[in-house]
């Protein structure tokens, strides 16, 4: 073997250890194979919760005064309708959360229009026309969320700390056992 084969080993060798390293390196980045670790607060549900033990936690986090970003469960999904009279009582509903989709952020109506117009609106624009409502994200009061906590409609709200802003929390979905 003279000098000019020798170095094309060493280079092929070289190359297919590279090779190996790369495939091994991506093999380990494929999305889905890793849980998303949220970076700081986080509304819903914690995995190893159960469902009374997230509604306890929930209700811990309505102390204090204060208005703050909160996420309302509701007991059974909702229409447009339904959840406009329920969360008649705050002042602005950020976000509402679908069944299978990323929480849909709202603007506020201007009249004529409702809220279940824009929620329906908005709806629309996502392709998931008539979708029932699951919860929704609201900024209110913490007094005017512990008394629409008691409705029978809401199944938990839950609380973010005062600091929170909107755009830097994630939602997570929250569904309430059946009756």
């Amino acid at each position: 073997m003279d000098t000019t084969d020798r170095a094309r080993f060493i280079i092929a060798i070289g190359s297919l250890l590279a090779l190996v390293i790369l495939l091994v390196v991506l093999a380990g980045n494929q999305p889905g194979t890793q849980t998303t670790m949220h970076n700081g607060d986080v509304l819903g549900k914690q995995e190893e919760e159960t469902f009374q033990q997230y509604q306890d936690r929930a209700t811990r986090t309505l102390e204090g005064r204060g208005e703050r970003f909160a996420l309302i469960t509701f007991q059974q999904p909702l229409s447009p309708t339904s959840a406009e009279q329920t969360l008649e009582p705050i002042g602005r509903v950020n976000a509402v959360v679908l069944d299978s989709s990323a929480p849909l952020a709202l603007p506020e109506p201007v009249a004529p229009e409702g809220r279940a117009d824009v929620i329906r609106r908005y709806q629309s624009f996502a392709g998931a026309k008539d979708a029932p409502l699951q919860a929704a994200v609201v900024r209110e009061e913490l007094l005017t969320l512990r008394e629409l906590a008691a409705q029978p409609d809401i199944a938990a709200i839950e609380a973010l700390p005062d600091d929170a802003a909107w755009g830097h929390f994630g939602i997570t979905l929250v569904r309430a056992p059946a009756a």
